[in-house]
């Protein structure tokens, strides 16, 4: 069984865990990565896949730009208007209506 070991990279911190390890213990090593923690995943000491915390920024713009080439969503072009937001006071939104069946 693989030791934990810990490796400190600049401000980061690269710990080495099993496949095994990881399998049985998935959700403190998420936690881990959510922190900032870099696993480095081993099968039989050879190092097999690294794990790093995702930027969110670059997250987010990537899942952007694949809703914009699947045709989901289309990109913006120019600015609302200041007023966009805001109701006309005539405008009432409308009370949803519920009914039950028996």
């Amino acid at each position: 069984m693989l030791g934990t070991v810990y490796v400190q990279t600049g401000a980061r911190v690269r710990e080495r865990v099993s496949v095994s390890q990881l399998k049985a213990r998935l959700s403190s090593y998420m936690e881990k990565v959510k922190g900032g923690a870099t696993l480095i995943v081993v099968d039989r000491g050879e190092p097999v896949a690294e794990i790093t915390p995702l930027n969110r920024e670059e997250a987010v713009a990537a899942r952007m730009q694949d809703l914009i080439r699947s045709g989901l969503v289309r990109s913006a072009e120019g600015k609302l208007r200041p007023d966009f937001f805001r109701r006309a006071p005539d405008q009432r939104i409308p009370r949803a209506r519920c009914s039950t069946r028996s």
